[in-house]
């Protein structure tokens, strides 16, 4: 049988089409009565299997559209804008890009605070002379060692991700600090201790599903500065 004798005596309709393609257009669902019969389907002789099981409604035998076009050699683009199925490659329409979903981004300075303990400051800051134009720090000294804050997240984001280090302000410091941050009271990362003078270090996490978010900085004490002071800076932290 040749291809045009199999597309007309044949009802082609079953074709995936996305989540995505189907939120786009106004479609309507309805349940229908279909009849299954083990139905087999052979291409010049030879069986083709497929995933989807045929089936006849109405009177007409449904197949599978992608796998049976495909397998006589003419492939299948859906357009989900215009809900158009375009069959072999010289069909001369420009299918539409799909629009791929808006991902909101902020720096970490510019969510909103909930609560935070100790003293916490939005600037520029450099780490090991690497300079960085956003960022949140807290100074922690012996007599104050520990600080945190709370972040609302709305449950909108999904990773988490920026640079960690001393600021180079107290790159004489005699103490260092290490992070922890924890995801509604979940703990999400522990970092290891940071010195002053050491290369910022990148880290990244998955945070979706989360209301908020905790960051807490803990100082420790080094062998060597003559300050007490330590800046443990948060730089370029993104949530995305």
């Amino acid at each position: 049988m040749g291809k045009k004798s199999l597309i007309v005596c044949t009802m082609l309709v079953l074709i995936f089409i996305s989540g995505q393609a189907i939120a786009g257009s106004a479609w309507v669902k309805k349940q229908i009565g279909v009849i299954y019969g083990n139905i087999q389907i052979y291409i010049d002789g030879n069986h083709l299997s497929t995933d989807i099981e045929p089936f006849i409604y109405n009177g007409s035998t449904m197949v599978p559209l992608r796998v049976v076009s495909e397998a006589l050699g003419e492939p299948v683009v859906w357009d989900g804008v215009n809900n158009r199925v375009l069959i072999g490659s010289k069909h001369n329409i420009n299918v539409p890009a799909q629009p791929k979903p808006k991902v909101e981004t902020k720096y970490l300075e510019d969510m909103l605070v909930l609560r935070n303990v100790g003293p916490f400051f939005k600037n520029q800051f450099v780490i090991a002379h690497r300079p960085f134009a956003h960022g949140v720090a807290a100074e922690i000294s012996k007599g104050a060692p520990k600080a945190e804050f709370v972040i609302d997240l709305k449950g909108k984001y999904k990773k988490l991700a920026g640079y960690v280090g001393v600021d180079d302000s107290t790159q004489n410091s005699s103490g260092g600090f290490k992070l922890e941050i924890l995801g509604n009271g979940e703990q999400l990362l522990v970092s290891s201790k940071f010195s002053p003078g050491q290369y910022p270090a990148y880290i990244e996490t998955n945070v979706s599903g989360y209301e908020t978010l905790i960051f807490k900085v803990e100082r420790f004490d080094v062998s060597t500065g003559d300050y007490n002071e330590v800046k443990a800076a948060l730089a370029n932290f993104k949530l995305q």
